[in-house]
């Protein structure tokens, strides 16, 4: 068959193929007219132009009998009885009604229920008592799109089958794998589409009609080849392992990237794909990869990531890990078709992004450095390479010659530091381990510090706790801290960059403040160990201090039930109290429980004051700013009293003066889980902790410890667990904000940690009581 497009026409394609047959399965009762459609395949496409297929399953199921209640049609008719769509007495809930074509009497009745403005009407010569034809489906179709106000869900699409159950053995009962991913198609019979590109009309993950034959000549591109047997070879497309006839074959067609064409479902070509590079990974961007040696290369447009060792599987470009030489790239025209990863990444070194803190960005527009050693500056390629004594100076502006070869790196001699004077940390001009790569992009200039990770974790721990905290604590601080950046080194957060993570606190404070003995000794003696959940890495979250009382993932709207080991932990001992309520946590601040673990902290309590006006325009600059992006933990009042979100972001950017705060929900910890504001032209609810931080957080407030030292200049609120007081404060006014705690509450307190440590405990028991459940381990 040629490549021209070849229109299904009357032969309706999702009906006269029949309906494919999977044991127990509905099968039709009658031989339907090429030109209809039968009851059960327009239940499913009247029901699927309603809802998405999570509300349609949910539907009770009253009509149909016990025999029929597991028919793939049912909880598609039984929704549109539950609409009113149908009726059992127009159309009866049996399966011979279902597998018989829908009349144009049957027809009428649906369209006079959706109450057109222009009576609906059958096409001329088409009777009542007769099967509804395709045109008049078609029709009513999209005016009942239009009705449901889905025509932006429902669409039309290419795609190729690349196999059904038929010939697939890990496709379940009526899904059908594409290139697009995988589609359910009930009702329609797909296995004579299989190699074919079709046009299919679809909602969500549902095939509801084929549309048309597009072509039947395809080419998988960048498949890989498995096995070779037999003149059948075994390929892995698009998520599943197909057989192909390929006859006899003298190249050898196993552990192989190639591109498979087939003309009418026979193969035709094999062409095979065996140039390769390999080198360090340096950056992962959206269309191109840089590897060491090669510079930045484009990707093919059908791209694949593959793991190779083990047990096979398809990965995706978030499997590739910057830094590390894990992957052989296969390359043709110039562009690299796949990555094949051949090994896991044992977490040894780790790439972070130095930030410019005058500024609070990781671009700079210079670089300028030395050595306490010789050091090299040489570009990848070779064609840069100075040498320059210690301490001597050099200068890489943006912009500049350097980086007409790509990225830089600078190297120093022996265990040499590189030191900055172009941007400075809390001790001064800050000093690095390890080696250092420039990058220049458009924005500016990228310093990436690359260390061993041990090394790291050394300058981590001292700017997240102080020394003064204990051994054992520093231990447990060293396991979190080294857990954390193994996830981080995983994640790829900073692939685009060539790095991992920053040295902020979005993720974790690096070098902020210089490694003294004891951190150094909490790191070597806990070397390599990371902490595991059922044998897998954990995220081990941790903050500064609470109130008493910590908090779970629910504080970023994350299922508790997911992470089992970061639970809200009472500091006290006793049974842990439930603080949901307004009182019950307004007590808790007031007794200041001095057998708390954190009792002793000055932010175990604080208090501060923001007025009316004050107030008014953190709410102003809010709405115009932080709700945009995170419109679905902001909700407005509507006319009707409900509370919904701006789905489209336009909420309004003021509410006018504001005259009222009240939490309306806290979690069993006391945390504010949603707060309602009040304004003279308007009435917001905000929800989530960290939101209700971000709102009433100001720099020019000032906060009161609980030893009487005040401090400012912080632009979130200290902590989430508070109460809220209207106060006079001249005419106007204003509210007394008392809170206890410093951070989000999530994993292990830093304060509780330390005070643990003071009473005998090991840093193994620390993190046990922190992260229940979880086991050290070594080795990733």
């Amino acid at each position: 068959m040629s490549g021209k497009k070849r229109k299904i026409g009357l032969l309706w394609l999702a009906v006269i193929l029949g309906a494919a047959v999977f044991g127990g399965l509905f099968i039709f009762w009658n031989k339907t007219e090429p030109d209809s459609i039968t009851r059960a395949l327009a239940a499913r496409q009247c029901a699927l132009a309603f809802a998405g297929r999570e509300e349609i399953e949910s539907t009770e199921r009253t009509n149909f009998s016990e025999e029929d209640a597991d028919s793939w049609y049912v909880p598609y008719a039984e929704y549109l009885y539950r609409q009113g769509l149908w009726n059992t007495e127009l159309i009866p809930a049996d399966s011979k009604t279902m597998g018989g074509a829908l009349t144009g009497s049957e027809l009428l009745a649906m369209a006079q229920w959706l109450k057109p403005e222009t009576p609906f009407a059958l096409s001329e010569g088409k009777k009542e008592g007769q099967a509804a034809g395709k045109e008049d489906w078609d029709r009513f179709f999209e005016l009942l799109l239009q009705t449901c106000g889905t025509q932006d869900a429902v669409t039309e699409k290419e795609l190729v089958i690349v196999g059904t159950p038929n010939c697939l053995s890990e496709a379940k009962a009526w899904e059908a794998y594409t290139t697009d991913g995988i589609y359910h198609f009930e009702g329609l019979s797909l296995d004579a589409l299989v190699d074919r590109r079709i046009r299919v009309r679809v909602r969500d993950a549902e095939i509801l009609e084929v549309k048309e034959i597009v072509s039947d000549q395809v080419t998988y591109e960048n498949v890989w080849l498995r096995h070779y047997e037999s003149g059948v070879v075994q390929a892995y497309v698009y998520g599943a392992w197909r057989e192909f006839r390929a006859g006899s074959q003298e190249q050898s067609l196993e552990g192989v990237l190639a591109d498979l064409s087939l003309s009418g479902g026979s193969l035709t070509q094999i062409a095979l794909k065996k140039d390769t590079i390999r080198g360090k990974l340096q950056a992962v961007g959206e269309n191109a990869l840089e590897v060491e040696g090669y510079g930045t290369v484009p990707l093919a447009d059908s791209f694949r990531v593959y793991e190779v060792y083990g047990e096979f599987r398809e990965g995706t470009k978030e499997s590739l890990t910057v830094g590390y030489d894990q992957a052989e790239y296969v390359v043709a025209d110039g562009k690299i078709c796949a990555a094949l990863i051949g090994q896991n990444v044992q977490a040894e070194a780790i790439r972070v992004l130095l930030t410019d803190a005058s500024v609070g960005s990781v671009f700079h527009e210079t670089a300028v450095f030395t050595s306490d050693q010789p050091f090299t500056v040489s570009s990848q390629d070779g064609v840069i390479s100075e040498r320059h004594e210690a301490g001597e100076m050099v200068q890489i502006d943006r912009g500049s010659g350097y980086f007409s070869n790509g990225r830089l790196r600078i190297v120093p001699d022996g265990e040499g530091k590189i030191g900055f004077t172009s941007f400075q940390r809390k001790y001064g001009d800050p000093w690095y381990e390890g080696e250092i790569e420039l990058a220049e992009t458009e924005e500016g200039i990228l310093i990436i510090n690359e260390v061993d990770l041990e090394t790291y974790l050394v300058y981590v721990v001292p700017s997240e706790m102080p020394e003064s905290y204990g051994l054992e604590a520093l231990k447990a601080q060293a396991v979190c801290a080294r857990s954390y950046a193994c996830r981080q080194i995983e994640g790829g957060a900073y692939a685009s960059y060539g790095a991992h993570v920053d040295d902020t606190t979005n993720f974790q404070v690096y070098n902020n403040t210089q490694t003294d003995d004891l951190t150094r000794q909490a790191v070597r003696e806990t070397s390599g160990q990371v902490l595991t959940y059922n044998g897998a890495l954990v995220t081990t979250y941790y903050y500064a201090t609470s109130c008493g009382y910590g908090n779970d993932m629910g504080v970023w709207g994350s299922s508790a039930s997911d992470y089992p080991y970061l639970k809200s932990i009472h500091m006290s001992e006793g049974e842990a109290p439930d603080l949901s309520s307004e009182e019950s946590f307004r007590a808790f601040l007031a007794e200041r429980d001095a057998s708390n673990l954190e009792s002793g902290s000055p932010w175990y309590r604080w208090e501060t004051v923001i007025s009316a006006e004050k107030m008014t325009q953190r709410m102003d600059r809010f709405l115009s700013g932080y709700a945009k992006s995170h419109r679905e933990q902001v909700l407005f009042l509507r006319d009707d009293g409900s509370f919904e979100t701006a789905e489209d972001g336009s909420g309004p950017d003021t509410i006018g003066t504001v005259t009222g705060l009240e939490v309306l929900e806290r979690s069993r910890s006391g945390y504010v889980n949603t707060l309602q504001i009040e304004g003279t032209e308007g009435t917001v609810r905000i929800r989530r902790p960290g939101t209700v931080r971000a709102l009433l957080g100001d720099t020019e407030l000032v906060y009161t410890r609980q030893d009487g030292s005040t401090s400012t200049g912080r632009t979130i609120l200290p902590s989430a667990s508070i109460v809220l007081d209207a106060v006079t404060e001249g005419e106007a006014g204003g509210w007394k904000i008392t809170g206890g705690g410093y951070g989000h509450g999530v994993g292990m307190s830093q304060t509780a940690a330390s005070a643990l440590a003071g009473r005998g405990n090991s840093y193994a028991e620390i993190l046990q009581y922190f992260y229940p459940g979880t086991e050290l381990a070594s080795g990733y």
